[in-house]
């Protein structure tokens, strides 16, 4: 079957930024997204609906390196047909993910960098829905996640906070949290697999999760 990887190509000499197909069998790639005047910073797959989520900044280069600016949040089909726009953000997109099986939208924004915030739209059709945020200032030492993914099969959220040096887990309203690694030294990234049950960072490299295999 066909292992395919989307990525973001920023030329800032040409002022244009792309997003890009990889076929991992022989390695062709298509584009499937152009933006000029600005840069593509985050995206997010839908592959339940075949959708295709990024933040998009618009302007100068001075604009693009502004700790808030604006984003434009947009998507198209999986070909990149059908770029829609969807709504705008006063602040620049760090972390953007989609639970596939509702396609809602969970975003932190540059905004939210010193608050314990995520926050949550439900995209439609023909509509956008913010509902409430999550807000982790009630768990153990107000945890504030930099970082986030979804696993939409067993329905849960893994959160870094880099400050702490402290992965969580939580239901994707925010409950039943609870810390499950703690102790790392600076990590800035997180990345799952959610059938092998692993959770990786910058810091500690690959750990099994809830119940997974041995480190």
């Amino acid at each position: 079957s066909e292992q395919t990887i989307y990525g973001i190509w920023d030329a800032q000499d040409d002022d244009l930024a792309q997003i890009i197909k990889t076929n991992l069998n022989d390695s062709t790639s298509h584009v499937l997204v152009r933006e000029t005047n600005g840069v593509i910073d985050q995206i997010a797959l839908d592959t339940k609906a075949q959708k295709i989520y990024w933040s998009f900044i618009p302007g100068s280069d001075d604009h693009r390196g502004a700790v808030y600016g604006t984003a434009l949040l947009k998507r198209a089909n999986f070909d990149g047909s059908d770029v829609e726009s969807l709504f705008w953000l006063d602040a620049r997109v760090l972390n953007l993910e989609v639970d596939r099986n509702t396609g809602m939208l969970y975003i932190k924004t540059s905004r939210d960098v010193e608050s314990p915030i995520i926050h949550r739209y439900e995209v439609t059709e023909d509509s956008v829905h913010r509902l409430p945020s999550l807000d982790f200032s009630q768990s153990s030492d107000a945890f504030n996640p930099c970082a986030f993914k979804i696993d939409s099969i067993n329905r849960q959220l893994y959160l870094l906070d880099s400050s702490r040096g402290v992965i969580a887990t939580s239901n994707l309203n925010g409950s039943n949290f609870q810390e499950i690694v703690t102790d790392l030294e600076s990590p800035f990234a997180l990345a799952i697999d959610i059938w092998a049950q692993r959770v990786s960072t910058s810091d500690i490299g690959t750990r099994g999760v809830g119940g997974g295999g041995a480190p």
